[in-house]
């Protein structure tokens, strides 16, 4: 299962993506949504789920993923945030929030609730 992990926090992009892949999942990791939209299109037909920071440099998360849903309305995402938001705006939409700070395998549980799928390990 191929994820994009979109967080301008380096270290905790690293941390996450860490914790993922010893769980099985691929993970593509962008630092902005500028780096992230492109991936994105070019290649979302082989990512299976995005995970979001709300607050990213230029571009923000939620405006970036709606640009993302635009390209693949089914592509499960999660928005990950500090600050309280809410996903009501995404309603039709597979879109969750997870509130900073979350344990890793919070994020992994949720992942498969998503997705039906889990990492390679049951994650």
């Amino acid at each position: 299962m191929r994820l994009l992990l979109v967080d301008d926090e380096a270290a905790l992009a690293r941390l996450l993506s860490g914790f993922l892949e010893r769980q099985g999942f691929e993970v593509s990791a962008c630092e902005s949504a500028e780096a992230a939209l492109p991936l994105f299109q070019a290649e979302h037909e082989s990512i299976d789920a995005v995970i979001a920071d709300l607050t990213l440099p230029g571009m923000q998360g939620d405006e970036m993923v709606r640009r993302m849903l635009a390209i693949a309305p089914r592509m499960p995402v999660i928005i990950s945030s500090g600050y309280p938001f809410s996903a009501e705006a995404y309603a039709g939409f597979q879109v969750s929030v997870l509130q900073k700070p979350y344990l890793p395998k919070t994020l992994a549980a949720l992942l498969e609730d998503l997705t039906g799928r889990a990492g390679k390990t049951g994650a």
